[in-house]
């Protein structure tokens, strides 16, 4: 299966709408949406998963736990993908999500091919016709996308050189291979 995992706070139902309904057609199995007190109502299909949080969270524990609590079922094999709601993973072909990342235990997408700038919250258009943007730095942060393995123990919260989190130390190692 392949799973989207997605803390947010959302403010634009367009733009919301248009993300969620994009991951589907990608082939996206299940999306779990925290939501962070977003002003925005969100229709999800049956099979999906929602929990409103009150407050920040720690992001970086949140996305631990849910690894290595496994309260969501995963099996050994599964796709599990970190990406906020303004974040469009696209590629070229017709290949599915999962031959693209095939027998690869983490891939790092890079956030200067996926990151929206700061827009506007209404308009009449939705994001993608609004705007588009790429990161103009090098910035060596990224969302990650996870062959998960039930042996394993995942720690995004690890610190190293003023960095942690988007790609978790996986049994105490850190590495990924970059798209």
């Amino acid at each position: 299966m392949i799973h989207l995992i997605c803390l947010t706070k959302s403010y634009n139902e367009l733009d919301f709408h248009l993300w969620y309904n994009w991951y589907k057609k990608m082939g996206v199995d299940k999306i779990y949406i925290f939501d962070n007190e977003s002003t925005i109502k969100f229709n999800l299909d049956k099979n999906d998963y929602y929990e409103k949080i009150v407050g920040w969270p720690n992001q970086w524990q949140l996305f631990s736990d849910i690894l290595n609590q496994n309260k969501f079922g995963f099996k050994s094999g599964d796709l599990v993908m970190f990406f906020d709601d303004d974040e469009f993973l696209w590629f070229d072909g017709e290949e599915s999500i999962r031959k693209q990342f095939k027998m690869l235990d983490c891939v790092l997408v890079p956030q200067i091919l996926m990151s929206s700038k700061i827009v506007t919250e209404q308009r009449s258009k939705n994001l993608i016709e609004h705007c588009y943007y790429r990161r103009g730095d090098l910035s060596n942060q990224g969302k990650c996308i996870i062959l998960y393995d039930e042996d394993n123990k995942y720690d995004f919260t690890k610190e190293v050189q003023n960095e942690k989190g988007h790609v978790p130390f996986i049994n105490g190692l850190r590495f990924s291979d970059v798209v």
